[in-house]
C-alpha cells in the first residue's frame, strides 16, 4: 500500500513581511528553512529507506521545503504549477491587513446554502477565493493514523 505524505511550507518571507501569499512568490525566512530540515528529519524517520516521489508546487517556499526533504531522503522533486496554492489576484504581495479585513467567517452552523456565499471566503475587488486550511507541515494519509509534528 501506498501512503501519501502532504506537507506543507511554513513560514515563508511573506508572512514576516505581512504580505498576502498566494502565487506572490517569495522564499522560505529562515524559520522556514529550519522548519523544513526538521521536517525532512521527520520523513526520514517515517519513511525508512523506501524510495519515495516528491511532488512540489514550483512556487519558491514550496520548491525550498521540497529540496530540504529530497535532500535528506536523496530523491528527486517533480515541480509542477498545477499544486499551487490558491492565487488572491491583485491581492498577492499586498498587505496581509487589507486581505482580512475582507474575510468573511464561515456560518456557525458550518451549513452552505445557495442563500450564502461560500463558507471562508475572502472578498478583494473581484476576486472570490475560498481559505486554503493548514493543518500543519506533515499529514499522512493511510490506513493508519495520521501523523503530524
Amino acid at each position: 500500500m501506498k501512503e501519501l505524505f502532504v506537507v506543507t511550507h511554513t513560514q515563508s518571507v511573506h508572512h514576516v513581511e505581512g504580505r498576502v501569499g498566494g502565487w506572490h512568490d517569495t522564499g522560505l525566512s529562515e524559520r522556514g528553512r529550519k522548519d523544513a530540515a526538521a521536517t525532512a528529519e521527520r520523513l526520514a524517520t517515517l519513511v525508512g529507506g523506501r524510495q519515495v516521489e516528491i511532488f512540489s508546487s514550483d512556487l519558491l517556499r514550496t520548491a525550498e521545503t521540497a529540496a530540504a526533504i529530497a535532500a535528506r531522503l536523496a530523491a528527486p522533486v517533480t515541480e509542477t504549477a498545477a499544486l499551487r496554492e490558491i492565487s488572491y489576484g491583485v491581492a498577492g504581495g499586498g498587505p496581509q491587513a487589507c486581505l482580512d479585513a475582507r474575510y468573511t467567517a464561515a456560518p456557525d452552523d458550518n451549513s452552505v446554502s445557495t442563500a450564502r456565499k461560500p463558507a471562508a471566503t475572502w472578498r478583494f475587488g473581484s476576486t472570490l477565493a475560498s481559505r486554503p486550511s493548514s493543518p500543519g507541515p506533515v499529514r499522512r494519509r493511510s490506513s493508519l493514523p495520521t501523523v503530524s509534528r
